[in-house]
């Protein structure tokens, strides 16, 4: 038998509420079924609480990055002095970037951040191949608030 403190529980429903679908209290079971038993089950629930939380910012952070990268490409093509430019290298995407929102990112993680979005799956951002192996990057549509 295992033995789960009233603070734990407590801590459990309210990860569940505040991730409704994401969490399975059923993935519990496995849990609950191997050893330790008794009173040390209650800190490997609670493990597990801090590993979802974890994960949880994770993803989060995930998906603000990258809302980011799109909200920049589209303030950079209002901006005056871009008129008739509306695709960026991924220079000018990660310094205007850096400028405004934290944590600063790397030309590599920008421009893998890019790919990512201009890919056929996520289609947010579209790309243009230029000579010299040199790509531009435009905004196509917003990602939806999930």
């Amino acid at each position: 038998m295992n033995v789960i403190r009233p603070e734990t529980l407590q801590a459990l429903v309210e990860l569940k509420i505040k991730y409704a679908n994401s969490i399975e209290l059923s993935d519990l079971i496995v849990y609950l079924t191997r050893s330790p038993f008794g009173t040390e089950a209650d800190a490997k629930i609670n493990d597990l609480i801090q590993q979802w939380e974890a994960d949880f910012k994770r993803k989060a952070q995930y998906i603000q990055q990258r809302r980011n990268i799109i909200h920049t490409i589209r303030e950079l093509a209002e901006q005056p002095l871009y008129k008739s430019k509306r695709a960026f290298v991924t220079v000018e995407i990660r310094a205007h970037h850096n400028a405004k929102y934290q944590p600063l990112i790397t030309d590599e993680a920008t421009q893998e951040m890019l790919r990512e979005l201009s890919s056929p799956l996520a289609g947010y951002l579209g790309c243009k191949q230029l000579p010299g192996d040199q790509e531009r990057f435009y905004f196509c549509k917003e990602m939806p608030d999930t």
